[in-house]
């Protein structure tokens, strides 16, 4: 298949490195869609000037080596709206949550349903304490299938908390999520269909928790392919 770099079977789940603007028209309908794409390049820019350094004797946090979201949001949500018979749940800042909703509302006949949380007890402080931390990371909740949105836990709070920093991390990405978050919200949206991400780490925490509860995954990640082989 043309666009695809890498491709390994795991199981039901199935990883794809390359670009998903590429590879996602090849897949057919998709039920649901679960990234951690990138933010927007106003955050990657302060990573790229912002000196990172730990004393702890862990590795400290790498720069961004991918472009922010900005200029593939709109393309990517004309991918999900043709493909997806679910939910789509993308991973943001608070600041680019807005920009997601206008995209949605705008460019989709998709719905915009809900921003959630995910709480983050564990997360760095603010180390020159000139403000608070940023103690949590939004994702948004769009549904784009048909009828009305269906959604296992109900009307349960939009509201995750699981520490970043879990004895178990792997560390081999600068933005790895917990894979007990991804458990939380696999039980959360419905049970039918086929998972595919467009995120990188996402991909990795989530094949992580797919394989060993045996649902059908199909991950896509460009630049982190050997971290989700490594972390199986």
């Amino acid at each position: 298949m043309s666009g695809i770099i890498r491709e390994e079977i795991i199981g039901d789940c199935r990883l794809i490195q390359g670009d998903c603007l590429e590879v996602m028209p090849m897949l057919g309908e998709v039920g649901h869609v679960i990234t951690d794409p990138p933010f927007e390049q106003l955050m990657h820019d302060l990573h790229s000037t912002a000196k990172f350094r730990r004393t702890d004797g862990n590795a400290s946090r790498k720069h961004f080596s991918f472009a922010g979201i900005d200029n593939i949001r709109v393309p990517l949500l004309k991918l999900v709206e043709s493909h997806c018979a679910g939910w789509l749940l993308a991973f943001c800042t608070a600041e680019g949550v807005w920009k997601w909703r206008e995209a949605v509302t705008v460019e989709t006949k998709m719905k915009f349903k809900t921003t959630c949380a995910w709480i983050k007890p564990d997360c760095a402080p603010k180390f020159n304490a000139q403000g608070p931390a940023v103690g949590y990371e939004p994702f948004i909740t769009v549904w784009a299938g048909s009828g009305c949105a269906k959604w296992n836990a109900g009307g349960k709070r939009g509201v995750y908390t699981h520490n970043v920093n879990p004895p178990d991390r792997h560390g081999g990405h600068p933005t790895e999520k917990p894979w007990r978050l991804f458990v939380e919200l696999l039980h959360n949206r419905p049970n039918t269909g086929t998972k595919v991400t467009g995120g990188d780490l996402l991909c990795s925490s989530m094949f992580h928790v797919a394989s060993a509860r045996s649902v059908k995954w199909l991950g896509l990640s460009f630049f982190y392919c050997s971290v989700c082989i490594d972390r199986l």
